[in-house]
């Protein structure tokens, strides 16, 4: 897919605007049927269907069509009992649904976005995981000073104190 020109006239359309366009291209009438409401409503003439072909393959990915997929998804997947409180599996299953609308639309510069995205957020999880150990360690190894510094423990009572900061037995 190429890159998107900055002057497009569809892409520059407001958010909503683009939803119900979408709508109407992907109903029976098809792209006549966007190309006539543009005209009649917003005063905009595109004559050209490869323009209407090329922004209809890529709106699904786009910010407003992911935004709008995104909310109806989760709103119906929480309305399930079996999903109540799992909001990570639910944001999981919402980016597979885009990964599968890529694929069935051929877009497969969306489908490699999307899995980058993915890989991104993975990558994201296991930083935030280091950084919790190493707080922890960082906590332990404050624990453990303040016990060293206190001159009024016996040799027991610090070896006690430091298997409860340490986890040992």
């Amino acid at each position: 897919m190429s890159k998107r020109r900055g002057d497009s006239k569809l892409w520059t359309l407001p958010a909503p605007v683009q939803t119900e366009l979408y709508a109407l291209c992907s109903g029976e009438g098809g792209y006549a049927a966007g190309r006539e409401w543009l005209q009649r409503q917003h005063g905009l003439l595109v004559r050209s269907d490869g323009t209407f072909s090329r922004w209809w393959a890529a709106y699904p990915f786009s910010l407003p069509a992911a935004t709008d997929f995104a909310q109806t998804f989760e709103r119906e997947l929480t309305k399930l009992p079996e999903m109540e409180g799992q909001a990570d599996k639910i944001s999981r299953l919402g980016q597979v649904g885009f990964e599968m609308m890529a694929l069935r639309n051929q877009n497969l510069e969306g489908y490699a976005m999307l899995k980058k995205l993915r890989l991104k957020e993975a990558e994201q999880k296991l930083v935030e995981r280091r950084v919790a150990i190493l707080e922890k360690k960082a906590a332990q190894a404050d624990a453990a000073k303040q016990v060293t510094d206190e001159p009024d423990l016996t040799p027991e009572e610090r070896l006690q104190r430091y298997r409860q900061i340490f986890g040992g037995g």
